[in-house]
Formats: structure tokens, C-alpha cells, sequence
């Protein structure tokens, strides 16, 4: 867990341009190794991929279809049961059942958790087991920028109830990663 810890602190200290680039680098260079040891084996995965007149034909609905598709994902995955998560430990501290201390370590495990389970749901939903290897990892590079930004805002005391700057930031990266993806 210190390992985590160091890196998350790490994490922090860097720009958002640097985490971005950071994070949609390990994506597409996990994604293309992946895909490619799953088509070389011959393993059957999900990959709904337009032909490219396809695209440059519907390319005035694609970016909009892209975006809002991406805040569904973001939304459903990760900020809504971090809202849950951080409402129900919010709860629990001020019921007096979590100490200040026992709080953030609780919260460490519980982030943990879920970013692995949330990452997991979100590939296998994205077609088979084969999936989870590639959305599913893209599913955690996601959950690096929005927990980032998450302990930024909370460490200079501003006011993160709603969670929507994290939202919105792996929102983006999401929608950049979708149409870097599907262009290539």
C-alpha cells in the first residue's frame, strides 16, 4: 500500500496535461499490444469498429455520439459509485464510526477496490472476458486522472461534494482515448 501511496502522492504533484498524456499513452500502447496478442491467437473480443468512409461519412454525428457516450460510461463506472463511496464514508465519520485516522485509511482500501471492480465491470461490459484486458485496464487509466484531480481539490480545501471537476477531466480523457482509438 505505501507503493500506492507514493505514487498517488506523485500523482498529484504533476500537471493535468502530463497525467493526460501519461495515462492515454499507457492506454493505447496497453490496448495495441493486447488487441494484437488477442487477434494473433485468434481470440474472439468486441471490438465494434466502423469502417473509415463510415466514419468520415457520419463524422458530423460521431463526436457528439462519442461524448456523450463516454460521460454515460464515466458516470455509470466511476463517478457514481464514488459519490456512493465517499458519501457512505462521509456518513460513517460522522455517525462516529470511523475515526479522522481510520477514515482515510479506510478510504485508501475502499478507492482500491473499487477502481478494480469498477475496471473489471466496465470491460466485461464492453463485450467478453477478452475485454476486460482492454477496457478494462483503460477503465483504470480513466480512474488515474479522476482521482488525481479528486485529492488535488480535496488537498487544497476546495469544496469536492459533487465530484464534478474528477467527472468531467476523465471524461475528457475518455473521449479523447474513444476517438484517438477509433480513428487509428
Amino acid at each position: 500500500m505505501k507503493t500506492i501511496e507514493k505514487f498517488m502522492d506523485w500523482l498529484k504533484r504533476q500537471k493535468f496535461w502530463k497525467v493526460l498524456l501519461l495515462a492515454l499513452g499507457c492506454d493505447f500502447i496497453w490496448c495495441f499490444t493486447i488487441a494484437a496478442i488477442l487477434f494473433l491467437s485468434g481470440a474472439e473480443f468486441s471490438q465494434h469498429v466502423a469502417k473509415t468512409e463510415d466514419l468520415f461519412f457520419n463524422s458530423l454525428f460521431f463526436l457528439p455520439f462519442t461524448t456523450s457516450s463516454a460521460l454515460l460510461e464515466e458516470m455509470i463506472f466511476r463517478w457514481g459509485p464514488m459519490l456512493i463511496l465517499s458519501y457512505t464514508l462521509l456518513w460513517m465519520y460522522k455517525s462516529g464510526r470511523l475515526s479522522k485516522e481510520r477514515f482515510f485509511e479506510v478510504e485508501k482500501y475502499a478507492i482500491l477496490a473499487l477502481a478494480i471492480v469498477s475496471s473489471i465491470v466496465f470491460g466485461w461490459v464492453h463485450g467478453s472476458i477478452w475485454n476486460v484486458l482492454l477496457q478494462g485496464v483503460s477503465g483504470l487509466c480513466f480512474m488515474l486522472i479522476y482521482l488525481r484531480i479528486l485529492f488535488v481539490r480535496r488537498d487544497k480545501g476546495l469544496r469536492n461534494r459533487w465530484q464534478l471537476v474528477p467527472l468531467a477531466e476523465s471524461t475528457l480523457t475518455h473521449v479523447l482515448s474513444n476517438l484517438i482509438l477509433i480513428i487509428l
